[in-house]
């Protein structure tokens, strides 16, 4: 989440959770485009990179800490961190892709709704990463931290699920939020408790090694061919609900 206000207009009331996009975990029997397989492989070759050297700002160039509390100390550089990451996480030799596709209400709606998502399929079946920003209550995990602004994730692939006319198509989204969901604030309890960091300024003191043993799991899981808690399913948004709820205006980077 950035620190900027961008909702200080209406006094920084908070968007109803009930217009959050449906969000799931990653099961890890998903078929989708790319592979599952291939999207570890992509993150682990440069999160590999830092194997004997994550110091603590390398360990926060891939996930929203610190937040050794649960917010004690929240980190809100989502964007920043999202723009930086989503080149090193395209498929080798592919462009990014921002697709400034917000979720905003009261914003006014622009040309095709439905063709600005078919685009973003494109690109992310190209092996392309996608820059999805929005209202933290919207895109964010239902138990993060951050609630009154906006919030960034990065879109790196996307399948199709269920048969018949229960079909329906979903988006895996790395987001780097620890208090994102459960599952995220589960394991990263877990990494705490097993390396005896209580509070913030315990982190300075973190051995290289010990720094990426604990960054793999929350990124990569356990399973070389899946996904840590940081990646969730995000579902097509229910276009039933007012339009003028969203704005969507892609535009490449």
């Amino acid at each position: 989440m950035i620190a900027l206000d961008p909702l200080k207009n209406s006094g920084n009331t908070p968007i109803p959770d009930e217009s959050r996009m449906e969000q799931l975990p990653v099961n890890g029997n998903e078929v989708s485009k790319p592979t599952l397989k291939e999207i570890n492989q992509r993150f682990d070759s440069k999160i590999g990179e830092y194997a004997e050297s994550c110091s603590r700002p390398r360990f926060e160039e891939w996930v929203q800490a610190p937040i050794y509390a649960l917010g004690e100390n929240c980190d809100g550089r989502c964007e920043h961190r999202a723009k930086d990451l989503v080149s090193r996480v395209c498929q080798e030799g592919k462009p990014k892709f921002d697709a400034g596709l917000t979720l905003i209400k009261k914003q006014p709606m622009i040309a095709s709704y439905e063709a600005a998502w078919k685009s973003i399929e494109t690109k992310l079946e190209d092996g392309r990463a996608v820059i999805f920003k929005g209202a933290a209550t919207q895109v964010g995990g239902v138990e993060s931290v951050f609630k009154g602004a906006y919030h960034v994730v990065l879109l790196v692939g996307t399948g199709i699920e269920g048969e018949g006319d229960k079909k329906r198509r979903f988006y895996i989204a790395f987001d780097p939020d620890l208090t994102a969901t459960t599952n995220t604030r589960k394991l990263w309890a877990e990494q705490l408790a097993q390396n005896n960091l209580k509070k913030e300024s315990d982190f300075n003191f973190v051995e290289p090694d010990v720094l990426y043993k604990m960054l793999k799991p929350m990124v990569l899981g356990e399973n070389k061919n899946g996904l840590g808690p940081t990646f969730r399913k995000y579902y097509y948004p229910d276009t039933s609900r007012p339009m003028k709820n969203y704005m969507v205006n892609p535009n490449s980077g």
